[in-house]
C-alpha cells in the first residue's frame, strides 16, 4: 500500500452523503492549518496585514475524486513558493494524506479506481521539462514518461496511452511518439509520428494518425488492443485530420487533405468507416455538384457522428486566394459598414476566431446527399443530441435593429437527412434548449413556455396547461423582454421538464397537464431558493424514480446546504447552515459526486473562512 508522508498546512472538510450520514460511519476530516496557526499571534487584538503575511495564505486546486469515492487528490498551493499534490484516502479518515509531488497537475484516476496519473512540471521557461507520473494505488507500481503532451486511460481500464509532445523542428509534421502501457502486465508499445490518438468506447482499439516528415507513412491505423496488429485503414500522400469514434466505438471517420500552393484553405476530402470490417468510403467534394461551390470542408471543425450512425457532420469554409505580401507599408486604416454586425473593434478582438470559424453542414452516408445547415445569416445551428435534428437561429431581419431589438432570431427546425427548414418562432429572444432525448424544443415567449415537438412539429403551450403558472424572471432590469429563471433538468423517461421558478422547483408534463411544484411551495414559503443538482454530465437526465438532490440557498439568511426531493412531498433536508456549501445553486459548481458511488465532495465556505473540502 502506498507510504504516507503527512501532509502540513491542509485544511480538508470530506462530508459523505447518502442518507446525510458516512456509509463508512468515518467522521469528516478537519485538519489544522498548522503554518497560519503557528504564525497567528497568541494575542486576540487584530492587527493590521502586511506584504510579509501575504505567503501565509494558500489555496486548494486540482481536486479530483475517483470512480469508486475511495481516493481524492488534491493540490496545497501557497502564494508564495511551490504547490503540492496530495492523495488522500477517504476510507481512512484518521491517515494523513500522502505527499506525492510539488507542482502536480492534471490529476486523474483510472474508471476502476486503481491508477492515477498526473504530470510534474519543473524549471522555467526553455528550461522547464514536464513528466508524466502513473500510480498502482493497490500495487505500488509507479511509472514515469518525460515529455508528456497528453495522457488518457481505455475505459476498460486495462490501457494507458500517453502522447508525448512534439521534437523541436521546422519540418511541420505534428507527429510524435505514442507510448502504450499495459495496465495488465505492464508491457510497452511505442509507435511513432502520431499526430492523433483516441480509444474506442469498448476498448477493443486504439485508432490513431500518423504525420511524419514529408507525409511519408502518412495515414490513419488502428491498433488491437487484445492482439498487438497494426491495421492500416487509410493511408497516403495527405495530412490527416480530425480523428473522431461514433460513440458505441464501431465507426471511425477523419479528414484527409492536401495544402494548395495558392490557396489559402486545405482541400480535405472526408473518410469514414460505419464498420471496422469494412474498407472504408471516400467523400471528395469536388466530384460533389450539391457541394457548395468556392467551399472546402474545413479541419478547424472535426467531424462528428449522429447517433445511428447514419450521418457525418463537418464543418465547411470558403476558399481563397493567397495574397501577396505588400513591400510597401500598409497604411493604418479601419473600414466599417454601417450594415457590419460588430464594430471594428469587435472584428478585431475575434479577427482569430472568424479566421477558424465554419458553417455546420452533414453528409448523409447512405445517399452521399451533403446538405449545409448554417449559413452567414443562420450562423447558429444546434445539433440535437441525437444528431436527428437540428435547430437553426437567423437574426438577419434584425442585424440593423437598435441595440435592445437586436437579439432576436427566427427559428427553425433543420432535417440533417432532406435539408428542409421548417420555421419554428419568429423574433425569438429566449430559447430554452432541446431535450435530452432529441423530441423537443423549448423556448419562452410571449409569457408562455412552449415547447415544440421536432417530429411532429406541433407546439404546446406549457404555462397554459399547467395552469397559468407564471415563471418570468420579474427581477432581469434590462431593456429586453424578460426571461424564466431557466430548465432544471429533463426527467429520464422524456416525461416531463423542470422549469426553475424564483424559489422552488416545477416539474410539467410535456404531454400537457397539471404541473407538480417539486418542492412542494417550501421554496416560496421560507425564501429558499432550490435547484436541481446535475453531478454527472454523461446522464440524461434526472431519475424521477429515485430521490433528487437539490442545492438550498437562503435569501436573507445566506444559509445554504442540500435538500432531498421526490415529487409530491416536502423536500428532506439533508445538511443546511450558516455558511455557504458548494457555492449551493450554482449549478454544481464546488461540489462533485463519485461516478460509481454515493460518496460527495463539496465545499464550504464564510466570510471568513476559505472553501475547504
Amino acid at each position: 500500500m502506498i507510504q504516507v508522508r503527512p501532509a502540513s498546512g491542509f485544511l480538508l472538510l470530506a462530508i459523505l452523503l447518502g442518507s446525510a450520514s458516512s456509509p463508512t460511519g468515518a467522521p469528516p476530516l478537519v485538519a489544522q492549518d498548522t503554518e497560519l496557526a503557528e504564525a497567528a499571534p497568541s494575542s486576540p487584538d487584530p492587527r493590521p496585514l502586511t506584504l510579509e503575511d501575504y505567503g501565509l495564505w494558500s489555496t486548494i486546486g486540482q481536486v479530483a475524486l475517483s470512480a469508486d469515492g475511495r481516493w481524492m487528490t488534491f493540490a496545497y498551493a501557497p502564494n508564495e513558493g511551490d504547490s503540492k499534490l496530495y492523495l488522500r484516502d477517504l476510507d481512512d479518515l484518521g491517515s494523513d494524506p500522502v505527499e506525492l509531488s510539488e507542482n502536480g497537475t492534471g490529476p486523474s484516476f483510472s474508471d476502476d479506481s486503481k491508477w492515477l496519473a498526473y504530470t510534474v512540471s519543473t524549471g522555467e521557461g526553455e528550461d522547464q521539462k514536464r513528466t508524466l507520473h502513473l500510480l498502482g494505488l493497490q500495487t505500488e507500481d509507479r511509472w514515469e514518461v518525460d515529455g508528456p503532451s497528453s495522457f488518457s486511460f481505455s475505459d476498460d481500464s486495462e490501457w494507458f496511452a500517453v502522447h508525448k509532445s512534439r521534437p523541436t523542428g521546422d519540418d511541420g509534421a505534428r507527429g510524435a511518439d505514442l507510448i502504450l502501457r499495459s495496465l495488465q502486465n505492464g508491457s510497452i508499445t511505442n509507435l511513432g509520428n502520431v499526430a492523433e490518438v483516441a480509444f474506442n468506447k469498448g476498448s477493443t482499439h486504439l485508432a490513431y494518425l500518423v504525420d511524419a516528415e514529408g507525409k511519408a507513412g502518412n495515414g490513419l491505423f488502428l491498433y488491437e488492443l487484445g492482439g498487438g496488429r497494426i491495421l492500416p485503414l487509410n493511408t497516403g500522400d495527405f495530412l490527416y485530420q480530425g480523428l473522431s469514434w461514433h460513440e458505441e466505438g464501431r465507426a471511425l471517420a477523419v479528414l484527409r487533405g492536401s495544402e494548395p500552393t495558392d490557396l489559402v484553405q486545405r482541400e480535405n476530402q472526408l473518410v469514414t468507416f460505419r464498420d471496422l470490417e469494412s474498407s472504408g468510403e471516400t467523400y471528395d467534394p469536388s466530384n460533389d455538384s450539391a457541394f457548395p461551390a468556392g467551399f472546402v470542408i474545413s479541419e478547424f471543425r472535426a467531424p462528428s457522428w449522429s447517433e445511428d450512425g447514419e450521418r457525418v457532420f463537418v464543418g465547411i469554409k470558403e476558399q481563397q486566394e493567397k495574397l501577396e505580401e505588400a513591400e510597401e507599408p500598409r497604411a493604418d486604416v479601419v473600414v466599417w459598414h454601417w450594415k457590419d454586425k460588430r464594430v471594428q473593434s469587435q472584428q478585431e478582438v475575434q479577427a482569430g476566431r472568424d479566421r477558424r470559424a465554419t458553417h455546420l453542414s452533414v453528409l448523409n452516408l447512405e445517399d452521399s446527399r451533403f446538405f449545409q445547415l448554417s449559413s452567414d445569416q443562420m450562423e447558429q445551428v444546434q445539433l440535437t443530441q441525437d444528431g436527428r435534428w437540428a435547430v437553426g437561429f437567423d437574426d438577419s431581419r434584425y442585424w440593423t435593429d437598435p441595440d435592445h431589438e437586436r437579439n432576436r432570431d427566427d427559428v427553425y427546425r433543420i432535417d440533417p437527412v432532406t435539408g428542409e427548414k421548417t420555421l419554428i418562432a419568429e423574433a425569438l429572444m429566449n430559447s430554452m434548449g432541446t431535450s435530452p432525448d432529441s423530441r423537443w424544443f423549448l423556448y419562452w415567449q410571449n409569457q408562455s413556455v412552449r415547447a415544440y415537438a421536432l417530429d411532429s412539429g406541433r407546439t404546446l403551450n406549457l404555462t397554459e396547461s399547467a395552469g397559468g403558472i407564471d415563471f418570468e424572471n420579474k427581477e432581469f432590469d434590462r431593456p429586453l423582454e424578460k426571461p424564466t429563471y431557466g430548465v432544471g433538468g429533463w426527467s429520464t423517461d422524456g416525461e416531463t421538464v423542470f422549469l426553475n421558478h424564483k424559489y422552488d422547483v416545477w416539474q410539467l408534463p410535456l404531454g400537457g397537464g397539471e404541473a407538480i411544484n417539486l418542492t412542494g411551495g417550501t421554496g416560496a414559503r421560507d425564501e429558499i431558493r432550490f435547484r436541481i443538482m446535475d453531478l454527472n454530465p454523461e446522464d440524461d437526465g434526472v431519475d424521477t424514480s429515485e430521490p433528487i438532490l437539490l442545492s438550498a440557498y437562503g435569501e436573507w439568511t445566506k444559509q445554504s446546504g442540500y435538500f432531498e426531493a421526490v415529487p409530491g412531498r416536502a423536500p428532506r433536508e439533508l445538511i443546511f447552515e450558516d455558511a455557504m456549501l458548494g457555492t449551493a445553486g450554482f449549478r454544481g459548481s464546488g461540489i462533485r459526486k463519485a461516478k460509481d458511488g454515493d460518496r460527495f465532495l463539496f465545499t464550504r465556505q464564510t466570510f471568513a473562512d476559505y472553501p475547504d473540502y
